[in-house]
C-alpha cells in the first residue's frame, strides 16, 4: 500500500537497497517507476517532434537516459530523497530528448537523401539555363 500513496518513500528505498545490493532487478525496479517521466517529457513536447521522426525514436532516447541516470546517479546524488532522484531523473531525461530533437531539426534543414543526384543534378542544370537566358 505505501508504494500506491508514497512513490517518493518507495523511490528513496529502492535505491538505497539498490545502491547497497547492486541488484539489478531492483535497478529494473526503479526505471520501471522513473518510466513515466519519460513518456510525459516526451508528449509535453510532442509539437516539436518533426515529420519525419516517430515519437517511439524520442520514447527510446529517453528511456536510454533514464537507464544511464539511474546506473550513473551514484556519483551525482550521493544520499538523495525520492524527490530528488526523481527530479534528477526528469532533467537528465528532458535535455537528452533536447539533444535527439536538435539532432532531429538539423537533420532536417539537410536535403532528403532519397532524393537521387541525377534529379538534383537536372534541377540545378535548370536553374542555369535559366539565368543564362534572363
Amino acid at each position: 500500500m505505501d508504494r500506491i500513496r508514497h512513490p517518493e518513500l518507495e523511490l528513496e528505498r529502492l535505491w538505497h537497497h539498490h545502491r547497497q545490493s547492486g541488484d539489478r532487478r531492483v535497478r529494473d525496479r526503479l526505471v520501471w517507476l522513473l518510466t513515466p517521466i519519460v513518456r510525459r517529457e516526451v508528449f509535453a513536447r510532442l509539437a516539436e517532434i518533426p515529420g519525419r521522426r516517430r515519437v517511439e525514436e524520442f520514447l527510446v532516447c529517453g528511456l536510454r537516459a533514464l537507464i544511464e541516470t539511474v546506473d550513473d546517479m551514484d556519483d551525482a546524488l550521493p544520499a538523495p530523497t525520492g524527490a530528488e532522484i526523481a527530479q534528477h531523473a526528469r532533467e537528465r531525461v528532458a535535455l537528452a530528448i533536447s539533444d535527439e530533437l536538435r539532432t532531429a531539426a538539423r537533420a532536417s534543414d539537410q536535403p532528403d537523401p532519397g532524393l537521387a543526384p541525377a534529379r538534383r543534378r537536372s534541377a540545378r542544370s535548370t536553374t542555369a539555363r535559366s539565368s543564362a537566358v534572363a
